[in-house]
């Protein structure tokens, strides 16, 4: 094999694991959390839409003013994934296992237009995520948010 032809390998092999890593890490469940965060600041209902497994009305953002993230920390307690496995969400979805399951402790902050019409006030908050990989496409999803 001549020595045009290895680089053009190396090259192409490269170029491959770079596009792999790349389009692994653009789907993380911190990523999704992040995303949904960041489109509910902008009020892009259909990017947000695309982050959850529900469907998202509009006036769900409009009287949102901005939205943050604080923080958010994966939850390894077995407690948490059981209820949801067996109790929750979760066991409505036959087809899921416990490693297609995350759950997030995340912390934000949020500023309504009027907090009359929330169903909690302006300021800091801390909610539970639950992220499940859809089957066929292992692409990770809020499924519940709460408590």
């Amino acid at each position: 094999m001549n020595k045009k032809l290895k680089i053009i390998i190396i090259s192409v092999v490269f170029i491959l694991s770079i596009f792999f890593i790349f389009i692994k890490s653009s789907n993380t469940p911190e990523k999704v959390i992040k995303n949904y965060i960041k489109y509910k600041d902008m009020h892009n209902i259909d990017k947000l839409s695309s982050t959850v497994t529900y469907e998202m009305p509009d006036y769900y953002i409009d009287n949102i003013e901005t939205m943050k993230l604080i923080n958010l920390e994966l939850i390894t307690d077995e407690v948490l994934y059981n209820a949801y496995m067996h109790d929750g969400k979760g066991s409505l979805r036959k087809d899921l296992s416990r490693d297609d399951v995350r759950i997030y402790t995340v912390d934000y902050y949020i500023k309504y237009k009027d907090d009359n019409k929330s169903v909690e006030d302006s300021g800091e908050h801390n909610k539970h995520y639950t992220l499940i990989k859809e089957k066929g496409t292992n692409k990770w999803i809020i499924d519940s948010i709460g408590g």
